[in-house]
């Protein structure tokens, strides 16, 4: 008997042993801020535009902002060391390359789940959720302070949270943020709009995991009134204010919310949209009088891009652009006039090259190439020496290239575009093509 048990024991020995040395460290602890919550870490550069939708308008949704408050959040930029240090890693949890990549981690730092490329609110909400399920705190409320020092009652409020322990445990066990209506750019400024309504300040908004508004307090009247009254909406969500109703009533807030969602959309869905204006330096190429005299000209244009990668560096380009090539050269021997209108069709591919650090400002590189198809409603031709029966082509079509320089959200584009078809037809045998240089600038919405 005491053989067998002896067995046991060290059978059992051996198997805990071994688990222990097999249990892969992902993350070694000094990473970790608070080991009581599970971890999120994102593997993501500089260059990634997915990665830039994620982390700018993804990750501020209130109800994703409130699961990020639940977790260690880790961002690891695969262009560094670390980030190529970790990014192997974590091959076995189905890093592959592609950026952004998520993974979750329970609190002992084992994988739970993860996630490739950019993902909208609702799916993403549900990739989070599957490390804060049973965490405890599924219903728990945050607490929001809009308010300035500048009141009497914000200064009243924020002293007697230095000051009185009960009511700083309580403001903690709500995760408290204060948000001041005179800063635009607060994080939790879309809240600010209540305190005109409720016309009080400081006024307490509660939220929901998933950022509703769920309970509010208008006004601070003392910290055990106002404990009394969290007392209670912890309990009842009982409403001093019916801000639900105001937030549906507010035409305004929905009209900035509806907009908000559609540029939102635009951006998760990988369109962009371009409106920009260029001027050209056009010539003839061929066998013509007007050969290698330079014109100048402008454009107009409107463009779509779609990303075709989850990196965001490649991109499909489809435009309609209005172009006049062509103005008046004066020789000394005869005045030439040659103008022409385009309505032009570009279809380019984009691809990333590098980007450049601008004064503290991320300036990306681009190249595009692409195909063009053009009609020309109209055309301008006087010169004097190139005889009768001779006619200008109404079609055209071409390749173009350029180099595009983006930052932010304008473009300067330096490109070269050549036409294909004959633009002089009659008895005189000349032979013209369409070749222009062209500079242009753009603003773009969804980048």
């Amino acid at each position: 008997m005491k053989n067998i048990i002896k067995g046991f024991l060290s059978s059992a020995i051996i198997i805990f042993l071994t688990s222990a040395i097999s249990a892969k460290e992902y993350i070694p602890s000094k990473y970790i801020r608070d080991k009581n919550k599970p971890v999120l870490v994102m593997f993501t550069a500089s260059w990634c535009q997915p990665c830039g939708i994620m982390k700018n308008i993804v990750f501020k949704e209130a109800g994703i902002k409130k699961r990020l408050e639940r977790l260690n959040v880790l961002f690891f930029d695969i262009d560094t060391e670390e980030g190529k240090h970790f990014s192997e890693i974590f091959r076995d949890t189905g890093f592959k390359g592609s950026i952004p990549f998520f993974v979750l981690l329970d609190t002992h730092g084992q994988p739970l789940a993860s996630l490739t490329g950019a993902a909208e609110e609702n799916d993403f909400a549900a990739f989070l959720d599957k490390a804060l399920k049973g965490t405890g705190d599924e219903n728990a409320l945050k607490m929001i302070c809009i308010g300035s020092e500048k009141y009497v009652q914000c200064l009243q409020f924020f002293n007697d949270l230095d000051s009185i322990a009960e009511l700083k445990a309580v403001s903690d066990s709500l995760s408290m943020a204060v948000t001041d209506p005179d800063d635009p750019d607060d994080p939790y400024s879309e809240y600010d709009y209540i305190s005109t309504v409720s016309n009080t300040c400081p006024t307490f908004v509660f939220t929901n995991p998933d950022g509703d508004i769920v309970a509010g307090i208008a006004g601070y009247y003392g910290h055990e009134d106002f404990i009394n009254s969290l007392d209670r909406l912890s309990t009842t969500y009982a409403l001093d204010v019916p801000y639900k109703e105001v937030l549906h009533q507010s035409e305004k807030h929905r009209k900035i919310i509806e907009s908000q969602k559609k540029y939102d959309r635009l951006v998760v869905s990988g369109w962009r949209i371009d409106a920009g204006i260029s001027t050209n330096v056009s010539f003839l190429s061929g066998n013509n009088p007007l050969k290698n005299m330079p014109r100048t000209g402008y454009g107009i244009s409107v463009a779509g891009r779609r990303v075709l990668n989850k990196a965001g560096t490649v991109s499909f380009n489809v435009g309609l652009s209005f172009d006049s090539w062509g103005g008046r050269k004066r020789s000394t021997e005869r005045p030439e006039y040659i103008r022409e209108y385009l309505l032009r069709l570009p279809l380019e591919i984009e691809t990333d090259l590098f980007t450049v650090n601008a004064a503290g400002f991320p300036l990306e590189i681009k190249f595009r190439a692409g195909l063009w198809g053009a009609w020309i409603p109209g055309h301008t031709l006087s010169v004097m020496s190139l005889g009768n029966g001779m006619d200008m082509n109404s079609w055209d079509a071409g390749v173009t290239a350029a180099i595009a320089l983006q930052a932010g959200s304008f473009d300067m584009t330096f490109g070269y575009s050549r036409g294909f078809i004959d633009q002089f037809s009659g008895e005189n045998g000349f032979h013209a093509y369409n070749n222009a240089f062209l500079i242009g600038i753009a603003v773009n919405i969804g980048d």
